[in-house]
């Protein structure tokens, strides 16, 4: 039977396939909040409406020019002299009328320092091309109430983003590699008695050539293992000729007339799964071993109370192994079987998840939390989704600025790393790192200067300025292996801070990404700086 699809779900299907119809309802019920309304603000929440956010709050109370007409596409010439929030505002809503938007004519700063609260009703707080301590200013009143923040900027052909999480939980990161769990596993099977018992149920010397052929891989791997177990006294294989040597014998069983049997190649392919007990990455198992499963109380997240139940089953009802679930693999199988299969491992994994929310239960009482704070969906989904978990803190704003706190260790393992260089070139192209202080070394001269080299200036004065600047800050900051690179001086004189359209529609597509994701609580945002080099298409990231 057919089941009719809403408008809504077949106007934003598309991405519905990427983060599935929960990621659409966080993304449709954020609050993004964005100072500045320059085009890197304008492309950044243009690729924000599209998808449908939910709302977005842009600050801003610089008045349209002729300038904004050239590289603006969300003002029109009619717009010149009129608030260019409320003009941009005006135009982002026009591209999705489901989206909600409200243009606040402020300066960033006024906001900043009179209304720092403003800023903790977001999901989001984005900062577009303002000056480096009024991004440290707000990035500080976003850390402390754990709202992320994102700093973007468009600088002649020069971009730079930086992310700022307090904490991030991420239950669904996508990861590239499939996880899907066989439970087949000596370790597992033995807490898995009916996937034993059907095994148990063939017997592969009565089978016929058809019925042998098509015996589920994941029976092959259990029997086979078991064999190997009883000739080696009960020790799976874990060198690699011992590994070669379980795979020969695993295909000795295959029948050898006519053609090659599939089901015993997938078995050969997939033999890993037989002696490598199924786990949590590093990642899954920073998240189990984080301080804060240790010290739950009323105010822990959902994330954590489930962590911490996860944590309790592997301990104890697991005995090391995850909880089952139902996403097992196309095979080489009678219809009959795979159904069979599929409602054992259904039935395992139901069973596992009971386990798992009893232990949810217990902490919740133990700790005093709401217990409508976890609900029976979100304690599925945990669970289902539990093989790609993790947690990103980046550094803050504050502590990349203050040089006792600068990561000049990421600094120098950038600066080492080996870059291959084009032999045609006059004199190799400064590395995308030196960008990054050149954009800093900018950022001082505005703070001395109220304004940016090359700006009402004289460029090439400005520039050996910035050199001198340049050098205290590397001074300060005890990066002794950079140095100073005029040539990325002189360009920064000459971008005069100038927003480019096509640098800042790169960069507004870097920015809603990473919103998305953020956002979306699903895949792994950036952790926690990108600069891009426009000048020969290269980008870097940096944790700093």
């Amino acid at each position: 039977m057919s089941v009719e699809r809403s408008e809504h779900d077949n106007k934003y299907d598309r991405q519905m396939r990427l983060w599935g119809g929960h990621g659409q309802k966080k993304l449709e019920h954020a609050d993004v909040c964005c100072l500045g309304s320059g085009p890197t603000a304008s492309e950044t929440l243009k690729n924000l409406v599209l998808p449908n956010i939910g709302k977005f709050t842009l600050v801003d109370d610089a008045i349209t020019t002729a300038a904004d007409t050239g590289n603006n596409f969300f003002v029109e010439q009619s717009s010149i002299g009129k608030p260019r929030a409320a003009v941009v505002t005006e135009l982002l809503l026009e591209m999705n009328p489901g989206v909600k938007g409200e243009a606040v004519l402020r300066a960033p700063a006024e906001v900043a320092e009179k209304e720092p609260e403003f800023f903790k009703q977001f999901t989001l707080v984005i900062a577009s091309c303002l000056p480096q301590e009024m991004v440290r200013r707000v990035a500080g009143i976003c850390q402390e109430a754990n709202v992320p923040f994102l700093a973007l900027r468009s600088y002649g052909l020069l971009g730079y983003a930086r992310l700022q999480l307090a904490e991030h939980t991420i239950v669904e990161s996508h990861y590239d590699n499939d996880r899907f769990d066989l439970f087949c596993h000596p370790a597992q099977l033995a807490l898995f008695p009916e996937l034993q018992a059907f095994v148990d149920s063939f017997d592969l010397d009565k089978l016929d050539s058809y019925e042998h052929s098509h015996v589920p891989y994941v029976v092959l791997l259990a029997k086979a293992i078991r064999t190997w177990q009883q000739q080696n006294d009960g020790k799976a294989p874990s060198s690699y000729k011992e590994k070669q040597a379980f795979k020969d014998q695993l295909m000795r069983g295959a029948n050898t007339d006519g053609e090659s049997e599939v089901n015993f190649e997938e078995a050969k392919q997939f033999a890993f799964r037989a002696y490598d007990q199924p786990k949590l990455d590093h990642f899954g198992e920073a998240v189990l071993n984080d301080a804060k499963i240790s010290n739950l109380d009323k105010d822990s997240t959902p994330f954590w109370v489930m962590a911490a139940a996860l944590k309790r089953f592997i301990q104890g009802q697991g005995q090391g192994c995850l909880p089952c679930n139902t996403n097992i693999p196309d095979m080489t199988s009678e219809t009959k079987h795979y159904i069979q299969l599929k409602h054992i491992y259904a039935a395992k994994s139901d069973t596992d998840l009971q386990a798992v929310t009893g232990h949810m239960a217990d902490i919740i009482k133990e700790c005093g939390v709401d217990p409508a704070a976890v609900t029976p969906q979100y304690a599925a989904y945990f669970v289902k989704h539990c093989r790609g978990l993790q947690v990103v803190r980046t550094r803050s704003i504050e502590e990349e600025l203050d040089p006792k706190t600068f990561n000049k260790a990421e600094i120098e393992e950038i600066l080492e790393e080996w870059v291959e260089t084009d032999p045609d070139e006059e004199r190799p192209m400064p590395r995308d790192v030196y960008w990054y202080f050149a954009l800093r070394s900018a950022e001082d001269f505005f703070k001395k200067h109220a304004r940016y080299p090359g700006v009402g200036g004289d460029p090439e004065a400005d520039a050996k300025e910035m050199e001198a600047l340049q050098a205290t800050l590397l001074q300060e900051l005890g990066t002794s292996s950079a140095v100073v690179q005029s040539d990325c001086l002189k360009e920064m004189a000459r971008f005069g801070a100038t927003e480019i359209h096509n640098i800042a529609a790169f960069m507004g597509g870097i920015g809603a990404q990473i919103s998305l994701k953020v956002i979306l609580e699903q895949y792994v945002p950036l952790n926690n700086t990108i600069i891009f080099n426009g000048l020969r298409g290269s980008c870097q990231t940096m944790k700093m």
